[in-house]
């Protein structure tokens, strides 16, 4: 064997196995942050979490460059739009199937569906986010989204304090 092929192949699996470590430490930062902000979030959405970490690192270009890893590799200067990237586990809300298919409804029915994101669907257009219902446990893409990045509609998970019942004497007066 050429020692110089093996100098390769031992600074190739280095390379390969700090860029895996990286996005495990992305893809973990991303699902504890979202889990502590949303209680929908568990670990089992770590493929998502993965995923988004893998398109967030090849989007944004690398310290001391001014193009991204993917305008490097397809030689084209065009840079993904930052507006299409969310907080990883955010309330989504999505537009019910009636209104998307440009049906009306009635007026006091709920026009949308609470979701949680988990990132760019990979088969379609980088503005079509993949949504899991908290209801049926699904994940779908979904183009008809509007994001809480602040992950201000869901209450503090820390200070939740079950529902309680009046008292039955109050109940009666």
């Amino acid at each position: 064997t050429n020692p110089q092929s093996n100098y390769f192949l031992l600074r190739c699996q280095r390379v390969a196995e700090r860029r895996i470590r990286n996005l495990s430490d992305s893809a973990r930062a991303m699902l504890i942050e979202a889990h502590h902000r949303n209680p929908f979030v568990t670990s089992n959405l770590w493929p998502y979490a993965l995923r988004q970490a893998s398109i967030i690192r090849r989007s944004i270009p690398c310290k001391g460059r001014t193009k991204s890893p993917l305008e490097l590799f397809s030689r084209v200067n065009v840079r993904p739009k930052i507006r299409h990237f969310h907080q990883f586990g955010c309330p989504t809300y999505v537009l019910t199937a009636p209104l998307q298919a440009g049906y009306s409804q009635p007026r006091w029915d709920e026009r949308a569906c609470v979701g949680v994101y988990l990132g760019h669907s990979p088969m379609h257009a980088s503005s079509v986010a993949l949504i899991l219902s908290p209801c049926t446990g699904l994940v779908s893409p979904q183009f008809h989204c509007v994001f809480d990045d602040n992950f201000e509609t869901i209450r503090d998970p820390g200070s939740y304090t079950p529902l309680t019942l009046p008292n039955k004497r109050l109940l009666s007066i």
